[in-house]
C-alpha cells in the first residue's frame, strides 16, 4: 500500500510528526534545552530530538515528558584520557597507577565531562601474553567502587577495545585492575562527553 508522504509528514512543536495511515509514529525535531530537565519535552514514545546548541542526540523511551535517553553526543564533544601503568611487573589482582606513581584505587584520575561515556580501551605491556582488566569507577580511597568494564587482551603484547558505550559520573574517578600478572602493563581509558 503506497503513502502519500506529503500527508504522512506535518509541522510540530519545532520537528515532523510522521504519521501513517495507521496513526502517529514519531515526532523528530530540537530544540536548545536537556528534554530530561525541568518540565521535560512532550512527545510520542520513539520521538527523536536533537539539542541545537550541541547537536546531541535524545530518544523519547517512556512516557513522562522527562523520559528521554541521551543517545549520541554531538558537535561540543570533548575527549578525555585517563592514563595508567606499572613499571616493572604488574602483580594479579593488583591495581595500576596513575601519574605520580598513586595505585589508582587509593585515587584514581577524575572524570572531567558531564554526560562521560567510555568509548574505547587501549592496553599495551612488554611481552606476548594473555591478561585480563578490569574499569572501575569509585569516588575516592575506592568508596562505592563499581565495576564498569572487562577487557581480555589474548595472546598479544596488547589490544584495542573501541566503539563502547559505558556511561559514568562526572566527579568520581576511574581505576584499573589487573587480574593476571603482566610485564609494563600501560592502559588507556578513552572518555567522551561534554566540557564543562
Amino acid at each position: 500500500m503506497a503513502t502519500d508522504i506529503e500527508k504522512s509528514l506535518e509541522t510540530e512543536g519545532g520537528g515532523f510528526m510522521i504519521s501513517l495511515p495507521s496513526g502517529r509514529i514519531a515526532w523528530v525535531g530540537g530544540g536548545l534545552e536537556d528534554p530530561r530537565l525541568g518540565a521535560g519535552f512532550a512527545a510520542p514514545l520513539g520521538s527523536t530530538y536533537y539539542r541545537k546548541d550541541t547537536a546531541d542526540e535524545f530518544k523519547k523511551t517512556g512516557a513522562l515528558d522527562t523520559e528521554w535517553t541521551l543517545a549520541g553526543l554531538g558537535s561540543g564533544v570533548s575527549t578525555q584520557n585517563a592514563d595508567f601503568g606499572s613499571a616493572g611487573n604488574a602483580s594479579a589482582n593488583s591495581f595500576l597507577n596513575r601519574a605520580g606513581q598513586v595505585s589508582s584505587n587509593v585515587s584514581g584520575i577524575p572524570i572531567l565531562l558531564s554526560e562521560a561515556r567510555i568509548n574505547a580501551i587501549g592496553a599495551s605491556n612488554e611481552i606476548v601474553d594473555t591478561y585480563t582488566i578490569e574499569i572501575y569507577e569509585h569516588e575516592g580511597d575506592f568508596i562505592n567502587p563499581i565495576l564498569k568494564h572487562t577487557v581480555t587482551v589474548t595472546a598479544a603484547r596488547g589490544d584495542t577495545f573501541a566503539g563502547l558505550d559505558i556511561p559514568v559520573t562526572q566527579g568520581n574517578q576511574i581505576a584499573v585492575k589487573v587480574l593476571n600478572a603482566v610485564k609494563n602493563i600501560g592502559v588507556t581509558v578513552e572518555m567522551k562527553g561534554l566540557a564543562t
